[in-house]
């Protein structure tokens, strides 16, 4: 029996294995030494050889320590001894397997030092000419080395990941020729002589536009009004919409995401709490403003188009289109992303995005310019054009069709990873458009030397950079807390600008600064315009719950139109300061405020628009409906109604044409009152 073998029968005894593991961490600062087996070890001396069938604990005793005396210290120590030696041989063997190294370099044959391991009974692990060995003897938490041998006892090497931040870029670009069609900012019309906040927004909700869609809804209410006669008159019919009382219905609607309630009923209440509430001033009728509301159309309903996805909203949608991009004309920096408006209707479009605040709805893609947020063009997503295909540069096409009109005008897009590619980059630049967004390493185009993040992560230190470059197409890597990997058009691999960040240093926060590259410092400040446009709708979002899919996409418009009539109005306030005069601090609410009173005509010094009965009403005398006696026998109209009891009487009111019984059940006299 070996003398690991009589360790392991001692409970206090270290096993061979723990032994060598010992010895490797008092190595830590030494090079990597291979293991080796049993076997490999020096041959014991024929005394020893001659001892082997003596008893484990004979051979662990000192020949002055008696077999009374025998302890845990002592084989301890007899095991520090027999690691020593182990480690001598350990030390030659590691200088006999660099000479073989530095031979296989001179071209003599490919020795490879035996090392522990493997199928056969001694552990070794038999390879073939080439290296490459079985992997059955591998053991948990080892991994074999790159020519297939077990890599137990070298330490793996750490890959390094050298800065570039001195690596002069093999072709810097310079930031591109601005040469914009018209000069940055509003574009009024030519006749604007009042500046209000209603001017503006009617620079969107025009005269004819408001004037089409109160004809599209007089038309669809006289159509369907005697279905629904609760939304008529006191006899059924439509009364006419006008637009003064459309941008009545505008205002009401602004005014209920400034102002919100539970229901629509609760802003016409006269229940305390609720009573005094100004959208009785706006709209006096609850049943006009659900009225206006269920017949509310903003296309002709007698010419929809059954192929088109967007029928119900095309008109208004082209019109928003136009206006949002003649009356402004964004700077140089643009940026792109989605948008989604809440819906939960059955629509063949809507979508489900899981990580967005608005997980069910309609995606649409917008475009804002990056300084003010202004949303210059958009475009409603109505899902695959062919169903069931897989859609193939669907962002691509997306991108490249919003940029249309700003092409060959030196304009620079920002985008995220879901539309960022080598491929958008090379189309865009030959419309002098230039590209700049993070990108998903799988894209086709990415260099494959940033492909390898994961280990890019483990061991590069923060703040460490590195690029590679594709014609005028740069894509850079930086490792902040995580590494992220921008593409760019119009910086350089070596641009950069010093920035702090919270390090936690020795179990402490310290205040780290670090370089970070000038393309993500860009990024980051320019990527949020359609994020801050969004914020503006989000505050004050006056959408509610609709069984038409379609009317969440108008009432957005409307929003659309109210976040950019405001910024509008600020930017041509900070142009002309005598013309318009309010307070530095003019916020969207204050704007919205101002545009309700002016859409529905409200003074700011009204009176609240608490609820007066008006004067009684005169009923027509009692004569007018008179009891007349027939000679046929119907239901009576009041008893089925209110007792929902089926009782016979052949007497009926000559006005109202309806069996009532005029016995002492009275039927004639309550169905009247």
């Amino acid at each position: 029996m070996s003398s690991c073998t009589a360790a392991r029968s001692c409970p206090r005894a270290l096993d061979a294995e723990g032994a060598r593991q010992l010895l490797e961490n008092l190595d830590a600062g030494d090079e990597p030494i291979p293991v080796f087996s049993d076997s490999d070890l020096p041959e014991e001396s024929s005394d020893s050889q001659n001892s082997q069938n003596s008893s484990d604990e004979e051979r662990l005793v000192p020949p002055e320590v008696g077999e009374d005396e025998f302890g845990p210290e002592v084989e301890h120590v007899a095991f520090l001894e027999r690691g020593r030696r182990l480690r001598e041989e350990r030390e030659r063997n590691y200088e006999e397997a660099e000479t073989e190294e530095s031979s296989d370099e001179s071209g003599d044959e490919i020795r490879e030092p035996r090392r522990r391991g493997g199928r056969t009974a001694a552990g070794r692990v038999q390879q073939n000419r080439t290296g490459n060995s079985s992997t059955r003897g591998r053991r948990r938490g080892t991994g074999g080395s790159q020519n297939g041998s077990s890599s137990r006892g070298r330490r793996r090497a750490v890959p390094s990941f050298p800065s570039m931040w001195d690596t002069r870029d093999s072709n810097p670009q310079a930031r591109p020729n601005f040469t914009p069609e018209r000069a940055p900012g509003p574009h009024l019309p030519a006749g604007m002589s009042s500046f209000r906040e209603v001017d503006f927004f009617k620079l969107f909700f025009t005269y004819q536009l408001v004037n089409s869609i109160c004809e599209f809804t007089n038309a669809y209410a006289h159509l369907h009004v005697p279905e629904a006669k609760y939304y008529g008159d006191q006899f059924g019919a439509w009364t006419e919409c006008t637009t003064d009382e459309m941008y009545k219905f505008f205002a009401a609607v602004i005014f209920m995401g400034l102002n919100k309630l539970p229901e629509y009923a609760d802003y016409w209440s006269t229940k305390p709490l609720y009573h005094g509430n100004w959208a009785r001033a706006i709209i006096s009728s609850r049943r006009r403003f659900t009225g206006l509301l269920a017949f509310f159309k903003v296309v002709d309903c007698f010419s929809e188009a059954a192929e088109d996805r967007l029928k119900k909203v095309r008109f208004l949608y082209q019109h928003m289109r136009t206006c949002c991009k003649e009356l402004y004309q964004p700077a140089q920096d643009v940026s792109l992303d989605e948008r989604v408006v809440r819906s939960k209707g059955k629509y063949v479009y809507r979508q489900y995005l899981p990580k967005k605040p608005v997980k069910w709805g309609t995606k649409i893609f917008a475009l804002c310019d990056s300084k003010t947020s202004y949303c210059y063009d958009f475009m409603i997503y109505t899902g695959q054009e062919v169903p069931g295909e897989r859609e193939v540069g669907m962002t691509q096409r997306v991108v490249e069709q919003l940029m249309q009109p700003l092409a060959k005008q030196g304009y620079v897009v920002f985008t995220d990873n879901y539309y960022t590619s080598g491929s958008l980059a090379e189309s865009l630049l030959k419309s002098d458009t230039y590209l700049v967004g993070t990108i998903k390493l799988n894209r086709t185009g990415v260099p494959a030397v940033l492909k390898d993040v994961k280990q890019f992560d483990k061991h590069a230190e923060r703040g460490t950079m590195r690029y590679d470059r594709s014609g005028k197409v740069l894509y850079v890597q930086w490792k902040d807390k995580r590494s992220v990997t921008v593409l760019s058009t119009i910086h350089n691999g070596q641009d950069n600008v010093n920035v702090v960040r919270n390090t936690k240093v020795a179990g402490s926060h310290v205040a780290l600064e670090v370089k970070q590259p000038l393309c993500i410092k860009d990024y980051n400040a320019k990527m949020g315009g359609v994020d801050v446009f969004d914020q503006h709708i989000a505050c004050y979002r006056s959408l509610r719950k609709s069984n038409k899919y379609w009317k969440s996409i108008a009432i957005d418009m409307l929003e659309v139109a109210v976040v950019n009539s405001y910024l509008l109005f600020n930017e041509y306030r900070a142009a002309h300061p005598a013309q318009i005069l309010r307070s530095s601090r003019y916020t969207a609410k204050e704007f919205r405020r101002s545009l309700i009173c002016q859409l529905a005509g409200i003074d700011d010094n009204a009176d609240i628009p608490c609820f007066r009965p008006g004067r009684p009403s005169i009923a027509p005398a009692p004569a007018m409906h008179l009891v007349v006696f027939t000679d046929l026998e119907r239901t009576c109209k009041q008893c089925s109604k209110a007792e929902k009891v089926q009782r016979k009487c052949n007497t009926k009111c000559n006005t109202c044409d309806v069996y009532l019984h005029a016995n002492h059940r009275n039927c004639f006299y309550k169905y009247h009152t």
